[in-house]
């Protein structure tokens, strides 16, 4: 599928962007959380994926890129975002 193959490479070129000593994540939605998991791992890329209803509120989210709907657009971010705050801006990923 065109869609899932121009999100895995959104997702690889913002691994590829950032820093290595991170330890990204991918935060999707709990209702596509399971089939993204599944997505990656087919796709041979071995990253947690979690729900925003999963990070405790201690939990600091720092997004890498944000990768949005059916175009797969990646755009950099650089900003802090407190857990609580993430549930807005849904497609996080790091």
């Amino acid at each position: 599928d065109d869609d899932a193959q121009a999100l895995i490479a959104e997702i690889e070129r913002a691994l590829s962007q950032n820093a290595t000593d991170v330890s990204p994540v991918v935060l999707a939605a709990m209702d596509v959380r399971r089939h993204m998991r599944s997505l990656l791992t087919h796709n041979a890329i071995e990253l947690p994926v979690l729900s925003f209803q999963e990070l405790a509120q201690e939990f600091n989210v720092q997004p890498l890129a944000t990768i949005t709907g059916r175009s797969g657009i990646a755009r950099n971010v650089s900003q802090s975002l407190p857990a609580a705050q993430a549930k807005a801006g849904q497609e996080a990923a790091s």
